[in-house]
C-alpha cells in the first residue's frame, strides 16, 4: 500500500507474532481443521441500502451455511485488521443486529463470547443463515473499508465479512443484491455465471481469503479496459469523477503494466482492476488482483506513481511474502522483519517503472532520490531504530509504517538503491535486484509458502554472492549510514552538496565508460 499523492514533481513527505516456527506442522493443521468434519458451503450475499430520507446507509450481510454435520455449534470471526494495512482496526465492533436461522426459521442463539467472536448455536441443524448489518465503516490509512452513497457503494472485505472458523479455506460464494435502480457491480472476481439483465452479479472463489481480497464497487461508476500480454485490465472511476478525461488514463496505465510485466514475466491473473476513487480518502491499498487509489486527478501524470507501486505489489506482498502473510491470521497483526523489502523495495520500484515506462526522465527520477536521500539524513530515527526493527514493531507505530519514527517505505526504499547498483557491480552488470525479485518469485511465489525470515538474504547471496552478506546486514540491520557515494559511484554518479548543504545527484564527468554503460543498464532495466 502507499499513503503518498506525489508526482516526480512533488517533495516525499511521510509514507507509510512471526508464524509459529513449529515441528508438528502436521499436528497444527488437524487441530485447525478438526473444529467440523469436512467442507461447508458457504453462500454470502450482500446488499447495500444506500441512505434516503435521513436514514443512514447500511450493509446488509448473510451468510448461509450448509454442510453442518451434527455440530452443535460453531464460531464466527470478523477480522482485527487489514491486509496492507498493519495496524488494529477491529471490525467487529461496527457489526450490528446478528441473527441465525435455520431454513424452517427455527431462531439459532447467538453468543458473543469475546469481541471478535460468535458463536451460533446450530442445535444439529444441517443449515444456518447468518445475518448481521453494518453502518459506513471509516476508512483505513490506506482505504475506504465501507462507503455507501445516493449513487455508489465500495467496501474492502475485511471490514464487511466474517468467516466460519476452521473453515477458512473452504470454497465461497458471492452474490451482490443491487438497490433499485442500480446496474452495476464491478469485482476482480470471475463471475459464476454469465450476467443477466436485471440479475444479481454472482461469483464463485476458492476461499475466504480471495473474497476478503477482492473489493466490491457497486452503482455509478466509469470504466475504460486495455490488454497487456493478453490480460484484461479495467480502470474503475467512480465517487467525483466527472469532468475527467478518462481515456487519458489508459496510456499511463498501460505503460507501467507493460514495463513490470517485462520485468516480472507472465502476469498471474487473468483481470486485474485499477479501482481510482476519485477525492476519496487514503493513498492505495493492494489487493490478490486489484488496488484501490484515492488520487485527486489534478493531472493524469500524478497517478504514475502510486499506480507503479500498487501494481508491483501483486508480486511483491501478493506473491512473495514473508511467511507470516500467508494464509492469514485475521485476529493478530503479523509480525516480520521484511516489511521494508515489501513496502520500501516497492516504493524503489515505482520511481524507475515510471522512468523506464518513459513516464518521467533521468533527471525528474535523480531528482526524487535526491528527497528521499534528504529525508532520510534529516531523521535522527535512522542512527537509534534498523530498517529491520522498523518492520518487526510496526504494530507499535502509528501510521503504518514503521516503528520508532523510522518509515520502513523510505529506508526501505533506499536500500533497495544500494542493494540495485552493489548487486550491479558485484556482478559486472550481469545480475541486479530485479533478479532477486524473480528469484523470489520462482522459489517462493504463491500458491507456494512465503519465504522465512532469512530468505530475502538468502535470495541476494544467490544472485550476488556470499560476499553480499556483510553489505545486506549493513543496510537492513544496522544503523550505520547508507552508502549512498559508493553505490551511486558504481554507475558514475556523485553525490555533492547543493543549496544549503542539501544532497545533490550529479553525473561524474570523469565517469569511466564502463560506469556510464552501467547507469544506462539501470535506468532503461536492459541488459
Amino acid at each position: 500500500m502507499t499513503n503518498r499523492q506525489f508526482s516526480f514533481h512533488i517533495p516525499l513527505t511521510t509514507r507509510r507474532t512471526h508464524r509459529l516456527v513449529t515441528a508438528f506442522p502436521a499436528l497444527l493443521v488437524f487441530l485447525a481443521s478438526a473444529c467440523y468434519a469436512g467442507d461447508l458451503r458457504l453462500r454470502y450475499t450482500v446488499q447495500p441500502v444506500p441512505p434516503v430520507q435521513g436514514s443512514a446507509a447500511v450493509l446488509k450481510v448473510n451468510l448461509h451455511i450448509s454442510g453442518l454435520q451434527d455440530e452443535n455449534s460453531i464460531k464466527l470471526q470478523m477480522p482485527v485488521w487489514s491486509p496492507g494495512d498493519y495496524r488494529v482496526q477491529d471490525f467487529a465492533q461496527y457489526v450490528r443486529s446478528v441473527r441465525a436461522t435455520s431454513p424452517g426459521d427455527h431462531v439459532h442463539e447467538v453468543k458473543h463470547p469475546d469481541a471478535n467472536t460468535w458463536e451460533i448455536a446450530t442445535d444439529g441443524d444441517g443449515e444456518s443463515d447468518v445475518a448481521y448489518e453494518l453502518p459506513n465503516v471509516p476508512p483505513g490509512l490506506f482505504s475506504e473499508n465501507v462507503k455507501i452513497t445516493e449513487k455508489f457503494a465500495f467496501y474492502n472485505g475485511p471490514a464487511v465479512y466474517m468467516y466460519v472458523v476452521g473453515h477458512k479455506q473452504d470454497p465461497v460464494s458471492l452474490q451482490i443484491k443491487l438497490p433499485k435502480g442500480w446496474t452495476n457491480a464491478l469485482t476482480p472476481l470471475p463471475p459464476a455465471k454469465p450476467a443477466t439483465e436485471g440479475s444479481d452479479p454472482q461469483f464463485e472463489v476458492p476461499g475466504y481469503d480471495t473474497l476478503a481480497d477482492s473489493p466490491v464497487l457497486a452503482g455509478e461508476y466509469v470504466t475504460r479496459e486495455f490488454n497487456v500480454a493478453g490480460k484484461s485490465h479495467t480502470i474503475a472511476f467512480f465517487r467525483n469523477h466527472a469532468g475527467i478525461s478518462y481515456d487519458e488514463y489508459v496510456p499511463i496505465l498501460t505503460k507501467i503494466v507493460s514495463e513490470e510485466v517485462r520485468m516480472m514475466g507472465r502476469p498471474p491473473y487473468e483481470r486485474y482492476v485499477f479501482f481510482l476513487d476519485c477525492g476519496g480518502p487514503g493513498g492505495g491499498l493492494e489487493h490478490l488482483n486489484s488496488t484501490r487509489i484515492g488520487w485527486y486527478p489534478q493531472r493524469a501524470i500524478r497517478l504514475s506513481t502510486i499506480a507503479a507501486h500498487e501494481f508491483f505489489h501483486l508480486w511483491n506482498v501478493k506473491r512473495i511474502r514473508p511467511e507470516p502473510l500467508g494464509p492469514f491470521d485475521y485476529l493478530h497483526v503479523p509480525k516480520t522483519r521484511n516489511l521494508w523489502f515489501c513496502e520500501g523495495v516497492t516504493s524503489y520500484y515505482e520511481y524507475l517503472v515510471c522512468l523506464r515506462a518513459g513516464l518521467a526522465n533521468e533527471r525528474e527520477y535523480l531528482t526524487n532520490l535526491e528527497r528521499d536521500i534528504r529525508s532520510l539524513q534529516y531523521n535522527r530515527a535512522r542512527l537509534k531504530v534498523t530498517a529491520d526493527e522498523s518492520s518487526l514493531r510496526v504494530e507499535e507505530g502509528r501510521e503504518s509504517d514503521g516503528f520508532g519514527g523510522l518509515s520502513y517505505y523510505l529506508k526501505g526504499a533506499l536500500i533497495g538503491l544500494c542493494l540495485d547498483l552493489k548487486i550491479r557491480h558485484m556482478t559486472r552488470d550481469m545480475h541486479s535486484l530485479d533478479d532477486v525479485m524473480r528469484d523470489l518469485m520462482e522459489r517462493y511465489g504463491s500458491p507456494r509458502p512465503g519465504y522465512p525470515e532469512d530468505g530475502l538474504r538468502d535470495a541476494v547471496l544467490r544472485v550476488a554472492g556470499p560476499e553480499m552478506g556483510p553489505f545486506y546486514d549493513q543496510l537492513a540491520r544496522s544503523t550505520d549510514e547508507l552508502p549512498f557515494a559508493e553505490c551511486l559511484g558504481y554507475v558514475g554518479l556523485r553525490l555533492v552538496a547543493g543549496p544549503n548543504g542539501a544532497p545533490r545527484i550529479a553525473i561524474d564527468p570523469m565517469a569511466s565508460d564502463e560506469s556510464r554503460i552501467a547507469r544506462a543498464a539501470w535506468l532503461s532495466g536492459k541488459e
